[in-house]
């Protein structure tokens, strides 16, 4: 395994950890929001490692828990690159194909030709 091959998984790791900590606590509204818009296939995990809002007439209290959840992640995306001396995005791109893997059924994600689809 090449040394960024070790920093990587190392990463992923700690990004899984961070994600199964923020996941097991409710932080705020926001998070309730979040959760019934996933269930209602109106927000999806993206490739990217952010959440995307499906829909276009989304509400400005949808609108903002997505912003803010993903200003969240980006923050702790920014801690783990630099602790792991990789780059956000490809701490963001590894935190989404692990974050995918776990999309509930009924929920929705962006594929690889940028659709959305049901698991």
């Amino acid at each position: 395994m090449t040394k960024l091959n070790q920093k990587i998984t190392a990463m992923a790791f700690a990004v899984l950890a961070s994600f199964s900590f923020l996941v097991a606590l409710p932080a705020s509204a926001g998070d309730t929001v979040i959760l019934d818009a996933k269930n209602a296939q109106q927000v999806g995990e993206q490739l990217d490692g952010y959440l995307g809002l499906i829909i276009n007439d989304a509400s400005p209290e949808l609108i903002r828990a997505v912003r803010e959840t993903n200003i969240g992640r980006k923050a702790i995306y920014g801690d783990l690159a630099r602790a792991s001396g990789t780059s956000i995005n490809q701490v963001a791109a590894l935190t989404a194909e692990k974050t995918i893997a776990k999309v509930l059924a009924g929920q929705k994600y962006m594929n690889a030709e940028g659709q959305w689809v049901a698991k």
